[in-house]
């Protein structure tokens, strides 16, 4: 049974990770945004972030333009092909329509990427 309230799209869209680690220092990573929806992302990272860690994500236009850091939280996190991981979060507080809307144009829909997949971890 489908339990999201938002509707989730994919997308491929870079972006970076800031958060505290274990030793309370602060860590960076990389990854790849693969979907997105008002209530939460999922990203594909090579670095395992654990479950409820409190984070920033960055996302960018790729032009030196506009430029946004979202709060949120791991709620899930799952082993993906090529030794990667997929982490689902949720924004706190929920996104804006906006902001939604312009992560979507930013990021190249992708149909056959975790976007769906994901939904059955």
């Amino acid at each position: 049974m489908e339990r999201r309230q938002w509707k989730r799209t994919s997308v491929s869209q870079e972006a970076f990770c800031q958060f505290k680690n274990g030793s309370n220092e602060e860590a960076f990573l990389t990854g790849e945004v693969v979907n997105v929806s008002r209530g939460g992302m999922g990203i594909l990272s090579s670095q395992r972030i654990e479950p409820g860690t409190a984070f920033r994500i960055g996302i960018a236009d790729g032009t030196d333009g506009p430029f946004t850091l979202l709060s949120s939280r791991v709620v899930r996190v799952a082993p993906a092909p090529g030794q990667k991981w997929f982490v689902g979060c949720a924004f706190t507080p929920k996104l804006r329509e906006d902001i939604l809307a312009w992560i979507e144009r930013l990021g190249a829909l992708n149909p056959a990427g975790w976007g769906d997949a994901e939904r059955t971890l």
